[in-house]
């Protein structure tokens, strides 16, 4: 039997065909858009009237990429093994051979591309680099700290008023944050106004002397009106006093005038006289309301002028080291193409077609990009008044899936570039879907098309899915009401997102534990097939204890960030505990992890028994049970303390994974695999960082802490796709992608819309951007906020709706909408039953509370069956605590023996403890001996071996180094350093460890070294020779790090005082240096 026809089957066929035509197709949900946009690049190779090296194809993802290659390459095979002609025949062989030269990538690797083709015009470096989102958060941090520290100096007027109106800096530098992202937009900003400070000066004075006379007809002095008087006869400064003025306005009218009801007619001897002192405060506060929004109107676009200094330090400190970030990328070619009309021109001749897919979700600044490429011709000043080249652009997108206004997508300028294209071309709509089946897209029709509706011009019109799959169970979509005893009229909204997810595991354990035919209908479901989709992370954490506890296998794909994991936040807290001996939350925490395994009585009973959260001091109390544990764990960070200086920090957590049971114990726990692939992804992390910079251990605790604010960090894979588990992900996450079973999780919870909380909005339709900085109640906003806000939240309240839209157009066959409780009967039967409810279904979450005509089930469970499927499991402590234990020894072995690769070290070895204090000495004594004056008193026998007793071992390194002649030199320097740590790369292998001293002397530094071993004379020659490389390194590691050139170097025996100096040279240098 042949299959029917798509009902836009001619609407697909122009798509693919219609090459001279400019086409925008919005493509629905599931209508194969992938398919229509590979049919016409096939076409167009085909026909030879593009080349493949002169098309373009712009995807939203790297991983869309990669996907459209590959379908064009089997759709180029599977043409050629068709009927052709010669030449078309001889195109797509070309094509398919010449595939690697086609331009598909995202719209930020095409600008690259671009930019390096004609640097020059664009200025940049052509050599420049890219930052990621980790890169341009440290960036950006340790620029904001150097760039406020200049400016508290300088104290500019916005910056004092700023904080006299209690401003933070973590207000500040969440506007800084908004305005780089928003940076080709501050031409927007609204212009200064005028403040009507003398009109407010002249209403008081004109209105305080009549109400002063008015408080005489008030009988009681309690009255909220005679209050309200006294309050402004406090409050109004002197004239001429403008600080005193500026501080008045600071203070919300509210706190002034009170209300314009104020007063009880009772406490005055006429109603006439309250009713006039109730008008001249309206008055005052009108004007007071007015004359205060314009100051901080002043203030807060004066904050954003301000910054625009940060934002140039930012540009020139980029432009010092060739960098780009993500936005450069597309503010530089935009600017390119709109300045430079030979530039555009050269680009324009360079593609003969340019198709764009997701065009819902991509930036603003790529409409302006490929209009200009798409030109007829080079005329255009905006993007706007461009007119297109016939059949050069080929955009294809879905203003109903736009759920990327976080990432500057805006569905007002999909809106523009739709005009444009009716104008100069076509809109073609895709409407037939063949991922899902028809009940469940009558059910999405139906509640999306009155959702939209409701959602005004914020909305784009609803364009109902036409089905393709007509088979159908009458169990398609299926309502699962979560029962009434298990929440109360009174629960949180963590206690809603707790039972709902234990209601849905339980389902799901029943249903797939006795694969219920009247469920699932004839065909068989594993749980690889069923997606619980999430609007956030916030419940992701409920749903995988309720699974957990009821056996129900599952795996995140994305989930919370990777730095949040617990295995990942134990790891951070050691690393800080590490870098910072005395930070007593960083060790607390240490000593609370799966590493030590200590419990909080323990750490309690440390304290009271005199212990100091200092791992630096060696006296632990010695009547404590967990004595020899403390003495251990302290001795094993104060080690790794020691080391971090010279080791990389992919070195010191293999030694952590290798001194500690942190393997074996996160191996025993569910999930193990993954949890343990985490901790192993970090070692491979820092080593890859450690390759672009990040040598140090700080450096690397600053890029964890930075993973919280940026993009997330994707766990460790070590799961088949098909392995069979529930997915767990972000409905973001879930662009894309099908599954057969969907479920549709914490719909009943209420977003937080951008515009509570947003900082600044850009509005493009109206070229306006609005400003709000600090907390809510201070209103330091521009005057256009309030409206613009309004506008953004309608944005927003339309943006869920489309995101629950894309959410639900996700599934193939069975789709699952958990229910908040209702006015419904108990049920004591041990089994769920299933009840059908194909009329006059009222879901209760959000929006899909409304009447559907849709069939529909409901599933009921039943309390009990919840309470025996899904157990509650016993409330744990927050670290599991370690004890010694065979098993876990087992693991241990097992982890060691199992590793593919052994952790390579990019150092030797930790060296062994009992040599670790000597450094330690060392490195304190060259500070005293550089620092303290010469003591008058008896020195230490200076001939005596160097005993085991840290002071008296002190005293006598100091005394030695005091003696020797470096030291001397080392004094009269003009600047010196002391173990000065380095870390940098060379022939692809990376060299830690510490400068001991550097010193200049005659215009030239001075680098050296100080030996504390006591060699045997026959090894002297061997051992000077160690010596000697490593101090060369040294050397070249001091001159890359400062710039700073070294003349000599020193080496100096502790024990035999003995020095030996030799000339750093341009051939030790090239020993070094080259390859």
């Amino acid at each position: 039997m042949t299959p029917a026809s798509p009902p836009d089957i001619e609407s697909r066929h122009r798509a693919a065909t219609a090459l001279d035509a400019t086409i925008l197709v919005e493509a629905g949900a599931g209508s194969g858009k992938t398919a229509v946009l590979t049919s016409r690049l096939l076409s167009l190779l085909r026909s030879g009237r593009g080349r493949i090296e002169r098309i373009a194809a712009i995807t939203f993802s790297e991983k869309a990429a990669a996907e459209m290659r590959l379908r064009l390459r089997a759709e180029l095979d599977m043409a050629l093994a068709g009927t052709l002609s010669d030449e078309e025949r001889t195109n797509l062989r070309t094509a398919r051979l010449q595939l690697d030269r086609a331009y598909i990538s995202t719209i930020h690797a095409f600008c690259a591309t671009l930019l390096r083709e004609r640097p020059v015009e664009a200025r940049v470096d052509p050599g420049f680099t890219v930052l990621d989102a980790v890169e341009t958060s440290l960036l950006q941090t340790e620029l904001w700290r150097a760039w406020l520290v200049l400016e508290m100096d300088r104290s500019p007027a916005v910056l004092k008023h700023a904080l006299q109106a209690t401003l933070s800096l973590a207000h500040l530098e969440t506007l800084r944050d908004f305005l780089v992202a928003q940076r080709d937009c501050l031409d927007w900003l609204p212009a200064l106004v005028e403040v009507p400070l003398a009109e407010l000066q002249a209403c008081l004075a004109r209105t305080l002397p009549a109400l002063t006379a008015l408080k005489a007809e008030c009988n009681t002095p309690s009255d909220r009106a005679y209050k309200a008087i006294r309050r402004v006869e406090t409050l109004i400064p002197l004239e001429g006093d403008d600080t005193a003025w500026e501080r008045l306005l600071l203070r919300e009218p509210r706190e002034i005038f009170t209300t314009t009801t104020v007063g009880a007619k009772t406490n005055w001897r006429s109603a006439g006289a309250l009713h006039e002192v109730r008008a001249l405060l309206t008055q005052m506060n009108e004007v007071y309301s007015r004359t205060r929004a314009a100051w901080f109107h002043n203030v807060t676009v004066g904050l954003a002028h301000w910054l625009e200094g940060y934002l140039r330090a930012y540009r020139e400190k980029k432009q010092e080291r060739s960098q780009l970030d993500f936005t450069d990328l597309l503010i530089s070619t935009r600017d390119l193409l709109k300045t430079n009309l030979d530039v555009r021109r050269y680009f324009q001749r360079k593609f003969d077609v340019l198709c764009v897919d997701e065009l819902q979700d991509t930036d603003p600044l790529q409409a302006e990009i490929v209009f200009f490429l798409a030109e007829r011709d080079a005329r255009a000043k905006r993007w706007t008044e461009v007119e297109l080249q016939p059949g050069k652009l080929f955009l294809v997108g879905d203003p109903q899936q736009a759920i990327y206004r976080f990432r500057r997508a805006d569905v007002d300028v999909y809106d523009q570039v739709r005009t444009a294209i009716a104008r100069q071309g076509e809109v073609l709509t895709l409407s037939a879907n063949f991922r899902t089946r028809a009940p469940v897209l009558t059910w999405i029709n139906e509640t999306f098309s009155q959702a939209f509706a409701e959602g005004g011009s914020a909305q784009p019109p609803y364009r109902p899915l036409e089905a393709t799959r007509h088979e159908s169970t009458g169990r398609e979509v299926i309502l699962l009401p979560v029962p009434e005893a298990l929440v109360s009229a009174s629960a949180s909204r963590e206690e809603q997102r707790v039972a709902e997810a234990r209601t849905v595991a339980a389902f799901l354990k029943q249903t797939m534990t006795y694969q219920r035919l009247e469920i699932w209908g004839d065909k068989k479901v594993r749980y690889r097939d069923i997606a619980i989709l999430f609007r956030t992370y916030q419940a992701m954490n409920m749903y995988e204890d309720a699974l957990r506890n009821a056996g129900v296998p599952y795996r995140i794909l994305g989930g919370r960030r990777y730095s949040r994991r617990p295995e990942i936040e134990e790891c951070r807290a050691l690393l800080l505990a590490i870098e910072r001996p005395s930070e007593t939350v960083a060790l607390v925490a240490a000593l609370r992890s799966s590493a030590f395994g200590f419990s909080d009585e323990e750490l309690a009973l440390f304290v009271c028994s005199g212990g100091k959260f200092d791992y630096t001091y060696e006296e632990i109390p010695d009547a404590l049970p967990a004595t020899d544990r403390f003495r251990a764990a302290f001795m094993l960070l104060r080690d790794l303390h020691l080391h971090a200086a010279q080791v990389s920090p992919a070195t010191l957590l293999s030694a952590l994974y290798d001194r500690t049971p942190m393997i074996p114990v996160f191996a025993l726990q569910p999930h193990g695999a993954q949890r343990v692939a985490n901790l192993l992804k970090l070692v491979d992390l820092a080593r890859a960082w450690s390759m672009r910079g990040l040598h140090t251990l700080a450096a690397f605790n600053r890029f964890l802490a930075h993973q919280d604010f940026v993009e997330e960090e994707p766990e460790a894979v070590v799961t088949e796709e098909h392995e069979d588990a529930v997915r767990l992900l972000t409905i973001h996450k879930a662009k894309g992608l099908e599954f057969p079973v969907v479920v549709l999780a914490d719909m009943a919870s209420t977003p937080q819309g951008r515009g509570g909380r947003a900082v600044g909005i850009v509005e493009r339709g109206g070229a306006a951007l609005e400003l709000h900085v600090g907390p809510r109640t201070l209103t330091c906003a521009t005057q256009g906020w309030q409206q613009a806000e309004a506008r953004e939240q309608a944005r927003d309240a339309a943006e869920e709706q489309r995101l629950w839209y894309v959410a639900a157009a996700r599934v193939r066959d069975h789709l699952i909408v958990p229910q908040q409780p209702r006015a419904t009967p108990a049920h004591d039967e041990p089994q769920p039953r299933v009840t059908n409810t194909s009329k006059d279904t009222k879901p209760t979450a959000a929006f899909f509370a409304r009447t559907t005509h849709a069939p529909t089930y409901t599933y009921e469970s039943d309390l009990q069956l919840i309470e025996r499927t899904v157990t509650v499991a016993a409330s744990a402590e927050p670290f599991l605590r370690v004890v010694p234990h065979a098993g876990a020894r087992q693991g241990y072995e097992r982890w060691l023996n199992a590793r593919p690769t052994p952790l390579v070290r990019e150092v030797s070895p930790l060296a062994s403890p009992p040599t670790l204090p000597m450094r330690r000495i060392i490195k304190e004594a060259l500070r005293q001996a550089l620092t303290a004056p010469q003591p008058t008193g008896q020195a230490p026998d200076s001939t005596h071996r160097l005993t085991t007793t840290p002071r008296y071992e002190m005293a006598r390194v100091v005394n030695l180094l005091r003696t020797s002649h470096l030291l001397r030199r080392a004094r009269l320097a003009a600047e010196h350093a002391v173990a000065l740590p380095f870390a940098f790369t060379a022939h692809h292998q990376t060299r830690t460890g510490e400068i001991d001293l550097a010193f200049t002397e005659n215009g030239a530094w001075v680098v050296a070294t100080i030996d504390e071993r006591d060699v045997a004379p026959a090894q002297y020659e061997a051992h000077d020779d160690e010596l000697r490389r490593s101090l060369a390194w040294q050397a070249v590691a001091f001159e890359q790090m400062t710039g700073q050139v070294v003349r000599e170097l020193v080496m100096l025996n502790l024990h035999t005082q003995h020095e030996h100096s030799l000339p750093w040279t341009d051939e030790l240098r090239q020993q070094c240096t080259a390859p």
